[in-house]
């Protein structure tokens, strides 16, 4: 389970510093900040998954599991932790099992989202000063 040189530089100046940028250079982390960050970690640990020589190691399971993180349910991301375990102890599966378990949780993500109330707002009501107190207090109780 010891990385090799080639896998410890992919690992580290891959991963390194998306996650370095994030910590240290985002203070404040808004969602802006952390869907770029969530895109690159993820575009990553595909390419590394993608690789024509892909053998089990060590590099290739933190990259199946950093995906399985992002999984939209707690069952998927079970069955990801699952499948990974099987690929490192049964022939019969290999990475690409990612590709179904993303679709899946795309699905889920567009299922849950479709249920979501939708609130209609009229900022015709905040053209005069959209910093002021009345226009504050009307957006706040919208959902009332």
């Amino acid at each position: 389970m010891m990385l090799t040189f080639n896998q410890l530089i992919t690992l580290f100046f891959g991963l390194a510093p998306i996650f370095g940028w994030y910590v240290f250079l985002a203070k404040e982390k808004p969602v802006l900040y952390t869907s770029y960050f969530t895109f690159s970690v993820l575009m990553f640990c595909c390419y590394l998954l993608s690789r024509k020589k892909l053998e089990i190691d060590i590099v290739n399971n933190i990259a199946f599991f950093i995906v399985c993180l992002y999984m939209t349910s707690e069952i998927l991301f079970v069955i990801g932790v699952i499948l990974l375990i099987l690929i490192n102890f049964d022939n019969k599966f290999n990475y690409g099992i990612i590709v179904p378990l993303i679709l899946i949780s795309l699905i889920n993500s567009t299922f849950e989202i479709s249920g979501e109330y939708k609130y209609n707002v009229d900022l015709s009501e905040c053209n005069n000063e959209i910093s002021s107190n009345y226009c504050w207090q009307y957006l706040i109780n919208i959902q009332k």
